[in-house]
């Protein structure tokens, strides 16, 4: 089980098991817990899946939303890193449910009238905007998040020992799963089908993505399809098995936008 983990200055919870709507109640408690990175920072502010077909830039853009109050949401406005109400670096795997969740939340919460959050890997982030000044797009991102989630606990260690952080805690487990097109067309039982050859199919890639490089790898190799699967290929935004396995970049957002285009 993967275990995702939020940073806060004045909130310890652990062991507790937050599904999505209770996620919403989480982010109520942490704003009124007045949750934050320390002032110590610098002061500017897997899941194997199965495709129908390849489409290059899959969602590109869609990791960096602004969500306001109207329902609108802009993306790529990197610069809302420093401006916006609520600012959130989230791991990947969120991806899929906040839209829904942070619409619902401001609905609740309607003086919270953006929120800029950002869902890519947790490791580009604590490396690459967390302990140094990082730049999207050309753009300066805020070293100082309000919140920060992560895979990965020695992340939360390292920057609590650095004085980034107060405290974490773990508020989910979620599990490997196979996503599939809308009503299961090839009627896909679990990961043994992976090694059929009529799937077309997307997998985080092995170089920059830790869900496949440290678990889905480990899956196949289990099963005995590795080879089969990945063609042995070690790459990225690439068809490792051409024609029938492609790797992605950030398989969060690029995985499902091929499923349903």
């Amino acid at each position: 089980m993967v275990h995702f983990l939020l940073v806060t200055s004045k909130l310890i919870l652990k062991g507790y098991k937050i599904m999505k709507k209770s996620l919403a109640l989480l982010l109520t408690i942490l704003m009124l817990a007045m949750f934050a990175f320390t002032t110590c920072s610098s002061s500017d502010k897997t899941k194997p899946m199965v495709m129908k077909k390849h489409k290059k830039g899959a969602g590109l853009g869609h990791d960096y939303r602004t969500f306001y109050t109207n329902g609108k949401i802009k993306y790529g406005r990197i610069g809302d890193s420093y401006k916006a109400k609520l600012v959130m670096y989230l791991a990947g795997n969120q991806f899929m449910v906040i839209e829904e969740l942070i619409q619902d939340f401001q609905k609740k919460y309607p003086k919270i009238r953006s929120i800029y959050v950002e869902t890519i890997p947790p490791g580009q982030i604590f490396k690459g905007q967390l302990l140094k000044q990082g730049i999207i797009n050309g753009q300066k991102t805020s070293m100082n998040p309000d919140l920060f989630a992560s895979v990965n606990l020695k992340h939360l260690k390292k920057l609590k020992a650095k004085g980034k952080m107060k405290k974490y805690m773990i508020y989910v487990h979620n599990k490997l799963e196979l996503m599939v097109a809308k009503g299961n067309p090839k009627h896909i039982k679990g990961p043994k089908d992976l090694a059929r050859d009529d799937i077309v199919q997307s997998h985080p890639n092995p170089l920059t993505e830790g869900i496949f490089k440290f678990y889905g790898s480990k899956m196949l190799k289990m099963l005995k399809i590795y080879k089969k699967v990945t063609g042995g290929k070690m790459c990225r935004s690439c068809w490792a098995v051409p024609g029938k396995t492609w790797f992605t970049s950030r398989h969060h957002r690029e995985t499902p936008y091929r499923i349903e285009h």
